[in-house]
């Protein structure tokens, strides 16, 4: 797996990794992109040829997939493009929504099909699909779902965590926050039996590349 960096690279940089790759993942944030390199290890999943990059914040992600869209329309490599994305406040359904109308925003008219509640995609073209994963677990009681729910419910699953202490908090974020750990640590500290059922639906995409 290769670190891309789109917000910092030169385009012609950026274009010349790009295309290398079979596969792309495109994630909100460095950590978010940290945690899969560390999850895949974890779980003995080998990423070679996988291209890998954060887009410093959900406000750049629907502009970095459009230019990633378009580099693998002239490329004959890259056959999937990957995109996490936490499902915030929003249902799975209005999640997937408001990306489709951000993408058609860009001028991409993409209609995306459901896998299950965590896994959308849709076929860009000659058979290149392009696939959302949404992070969070909609049954923990949070208000705010994201990545860090998975985190979470390892800690629930293991014991070092009680679910009455989720109860009412903003997100997992702030739980691991107070908590003073990572997610990280709790990968790297965790069985892959564990995560493979926290992760399951991650881990079922990386698995598939």
């Amino acid at each position: 797996m290769i670190q891309l960096k789109p917000m910092r690279e030169s385009f012609f940089e950026f274009c010349k990794k790009a295309l290398k790759f079979n596969s792309i993942l495109i994630c909100e944030g460095k950590s978010d992109s940290e945690l899969v390199k560390v999850l895949s290890k974890k779980i003995g999943v080998d990423l070679k040829g996988i291209g890998i990059t954060d887009c410093e914040g959900v406000n750049n992600l629907t502009e970095i997939v459009g230019y990633i869209i378009s580099l693998s329309k002239i490329s004959k490599r890259v056959k999937k493009l990957i995109v996490l994305i936490d499902m915030d406040e929003y249902s799975p359904e209005d999640r997937i929504e408001s990306l489709e109308n951000a993408l058609r925003s860009k001028g991409l008219d993409l209609k995306f099909s459901k896998v299950n509640r965590s896994i959308y995609e849709t076929e860009i073209e000659s058979s290149r699909k392009l696939i959302v994963l949404l992070l969070g677990i909609p049954e923990l009681r949070t208000k705010r779902k994201c990545i860090e729910d998975h985190s979470v419910e390892v800690m629930i699953l293991t014991g070092k965590l009680n679910e009455r202490d989720v109860v009412g908090k903003s997100s997992s974020k702030e739980i691991l926050e107070e908590l003073r750990i990572s997610q990280i640590e709790i990968i790297e500290k965790s069985d892959a039996e564990i995560l493979s059922k926290s992760f399951s639906s991650l881990v079922r995409v990386l698995k598939s590349l």
